[in-house]
């Protein structure tokens, strides 16, 4: 079995797609295995499936999806997600495994993200969160020495990284950029997919948090990238629909759902909703807009769901014993290999097939 396990999907344009694969050929480190999942429409030009497990699924399975059924492939001990678009130094790998050496409780490490056209400017040390439902980038448009100045500090008051990561904390990795003990990550049930791209990360965080773990930040683990602290068009862009940002304000609320002990009754409810529309309000530039305001109610509704996750989550903590990754039954994974044609063996045309070289 394999230390490491690198996870690249092929996500977006492909040309970065390859870029980053090939800066990770380039710089892998010893004792790891390299997975790349995949449309169907990827015809492997390169001819790099005798260095890689390649993990097939259908067009326009969406990213999270696309993770979470990957997961059972993965042999590693420990598990790195890299995004396209990104760049990988050499001993990233091992910097970041190095910081796992913190005790068992630590179950993620987040690299430092930094700008590829100027190595002095930091993209993202990782992801926090606050009370108020607020997802936030820790270190996006910082000075690289002045971040690292500042860990320190911290690194001399004891502070901890770990609970509710908030203002200079990290609470876990971005999805752009992490590293994971895989028995944790596959037990806990991977990425939640109802949450979308902007919120899966700092969900997760929070979950591991909720169950004791934590994440380090390794300042000496370097990924280069693009200048955006992420990859994804936000929906909360100018530009966005009021369905856009409905939707963007329901999954944020569900993460605070899915992670507050107080929801039950009317009472919450309420004051919950006149806090919103306090925020609406009386935020001024940063205030949230009306349709954001409106799914974050919406997403009220959904309690019962929230509560039973929580519930789960506690018994696992409490039991540590794994549960079973919760994946679309579109996405289970098969073990049919393509035949010597190209077809897909028996299955559906929304399986999750492993390629492997003849």
């Amino acid at each position: 079995m394999p230390r490491l396990s690198i996870l690249v999907p092929l996500s977006g344009p492909v040309p970065l797609f390859e870029n980053t694969l090939a800066s990770v050929l380039q710089n892998r480190p010893a004792d790891c295995d390299v997975l790349v999942v995949h449309p169907e429409s990827y015809d492997d030009p390169w001819e790099v499936m005798d260095e890689v497990q390649l993990l097939e699924t259908p067009v326009g399975v969406p990213l999270l999806e696309m993770l979470d059924a990957s997961l059972p492939y993965v042999r590693g001990e420990f598990l790195h997600i890299l995004q396209p678009g990104l760049e990988v130094t050499e001993g990233w790998a091992d910097r970041a495994l190095a910081a796992f050496g913190g005790g068992d409780d630590v179950v993620a490490v987040s690299p430092w993200l930094v700008e590829a056209a100027n190595s002095r400017r930091l993209v993202a040390r990782g992801v926090a969160f606050d009370r108020r439902g607020g997802r936030a980038v820790v270190g996006a448009g910082i000075d690289v020495e002045r971040a690292g100045a500042r860990l320190h500090e911290q690194s001399l008051r004891k502070s901890r990284v770990d609970g509710r990561g908030t203002g200079e904390q990290v609470l876990g990795p971005t999805l752009q950029a992490g590293f994971y003990r895989t028995a944790p990550l596959a037990e806990i049930g991977g990425w939640e997919t109802s949450l979308g791209l902007e919120w899966a990360d700092v969900d997760l965080a929070l979950s591991f948090a909720d169950a004791g773990f934590r994440c380090v930040e390794s300042a000496d683990s370097v990924i280069l990238g693009p200048a955006e602290s992420t990859w994804v068009e936000s929906p909360l862009r100018d530009a966005a629909t009021f369905s856009e940002r409905f939707a963007a304000g329901r999954c944020g609320e569900r993460v605070y759902l899915r992670h507050s002990s107080r929801i039950d009754g009317l009472a919450p409810m309420v004051a919950r909703g006149a806090g919103l529309v306090a925020s609406w309000l009386t935020g001024g530039t940063a205030r949230p807009s009306l349709a954001q305001v409106a799914g974050r109610m919406a997403a009220w509704s959904e309690r019962p769901r929230h509560r039973e996750f929580r519930r789960e989550l506690a018994e696992w903590t409490a039991t540590r014993r794994p549960r079973p990754i919760e994946v679309a039954k579109s996405l289970e994974p098969q073990v049919e290999t393509r035949s010597e044609s190209g077809s897909v063996g028996q299955g559906s045309s929304s399986d999750v097939v492993p390629r492997r070289a003849a």
